[in-house]
């Protein structure tokens, strides 16, 4: 039976952290607004610490914006790793980000741009609370399955919000909690939103594709 790959993917405490404000802000502490243009060139292209949403050759031609949205970055240290995973695996990313509010196709690519990995839908319940993405994650693979009778389907749910925390558990929908984790094989892996995704997560996700795929073959 065939198998498909998805990630439903935050971005925001996830592929971006406090370190990496806090690293913003040291460096344009060190300039006025005037050398802060040539200063994101060094940032993005120099330092590889941080891409930023619209910015750079490529993307400052965008109708969309030619200013920096400085909420709106990714730290590299946190996208490549699990650009990795996306590649080994050939994962589907669905995203699920506030990023992705009033998002069109011109909008997707710079998304995907940023993130140097292809994003392949988002859904609209995106934005809010826990509870009403999950529900619209859910609504996804069932109307997916509905399509692929034929195929499984293995997940992850990568979201930095504690919505899962257990702690929180009168919060968590249950019935979506258990369609999600058990008939869709689905992750839940929710990263403190300080620090971002961390290596012992990355390995989480890996194994699970790794050991979900091979049950079923």
């Amino acid at each position: 039976m065939k198998t498909e790959k998805f990630l439903f993917l935050d971005i925001d405490g996830v592929l971006n952290s406090e370190t990496g404000h806090l690293f913003l802000n040291e460096t344009f502490e060190k300039e006025d607004y005037k050398n802060l243009m040539r200063r994101l060139n060094f940032i993005e292209e120099e330092t590889k610490k941080i891409k930023f949403l619209r910015y750079s050759s490529k993307r400052k031609e965008s109708n969309k914006s030619k200013e920096v949205d400085f909420g709106n970055f990714v730290e590299t240290r946190l996208s490549i790793p699990l650009s990795k995973i996306i590649e080994k695996h050939n994962v589907k990313v669905i995203g699920i980000s506030s990023w992705f509010v009033g998002c069109d196709e011109e909008e997707l690519d710079l998304i995907s741009s940023c993130l140097e990995f292809p994003i392949d839908s988002y859904l609209k319940g995106c934005g809010g609370n826990g509870e009403n993405r999950l529900k619209s994650v859910v609504e996804f693979l069932e109307n997916w399955k509905e399509k692929n009778q034929e195929c499984n389907a293995i997940c992850v749910y990568l979201d930095d919000d504690n919505f899962f925390n257990l702690s929180y558990e009168d919060r968590i929908n249950v019935i979506n909690f258990t369609k999600f984790n058990s008939i869709f094989n689905g992750l839940f892996v929710c990263p403190h939103g300080r620090y971002g995704i961390n290596n012992n997560q990355f390995n989480q996700i890996d194994h699970w594709f790794n050991l979900r795929l091979a049950e079923n073959e």
